[in-house]
């Protein structure tokens, strides 16, 4: 399904997503034809990078129905 939606580079990047589980949008900002979705989700157990259940955040970009850019922006930062 990824290679359906995206390029090999940005292919590898979601993979790192497999370790998120029920994600959910916060905010949606649209440049043009491109819309970007900051999304959250928690990591599952299976993650040996990151501590389970630590809250993630990262950035997905489509542009005519395709992935054009997936950034990680890493664990969320508690609200002071």
């Amino acid at each position: 399904m990824l290679k359906k939606y995206c390029d090999p580079g940005i292919m590898r990047k979601a993979m790192g997503l497999l370790v998120i589980k029920t994600p959910y949008v916060v905010k949606t900002e649209k440049k043009g034809p491109v819309i970007t979705y900051t999304v959250e989700g928690r990591t599952v157990e299976t993650s040996s990078e990151l501590p389970a259940d630590t809250l993630q955040r990262y950035t997905v970009s489509w542009k005519n129905g395709r992935v054009v850019a997936l950034n990680f922006l890493g664990p969320k930062k508690p609200a002071r």
